[in-house]
């Protein structure tokens, strides 16, 4: 992942985001410990969900050129519909997420 220097190198908005997605990630992973509780199913979420959605988070940001205004709807989608939600095959469980 991230070493303290680079993440401190990071533009504060990437630093906060990277903190919520952090966050998420974490949710995403505790959620399977409840079993059906928690989703209907076990899914593979791993660190390599993570890794991969913070190259895309910096991808995207970089490509954003620096406008000041963070795609929120974009990420959202990128993050949560395509690189979780495409672990997910449960509607009700694709609502939670």
């Amino acid at each position: 992942m991230y070493k303290k220097e680079d993440f401190d190198e990071r533009e504060s908005k990437i630093r906060t985001i990277l903190f919520g997605l952090c966050y998420f990630h974490s949710v995403m992973c505790e959620r399977r410990k409840f079993g059906p509780k928690g989703f209907n199913m076990r899914y593979p979420f791993s660190e390599g969900d993570l890794r991969d959605s913070s190259i895309v988070l910096q991808n995207y940001m970089e490509g954003a050129g620096g406008s000041g205004k963070v795609p929120w709807d974009d990420l959202r989608y990128l993050i949560g519909e395509i690189m979780y939600g495409g672990h997910i095959v449960n509607d009700w469980d694709r609502l939670l997420c």
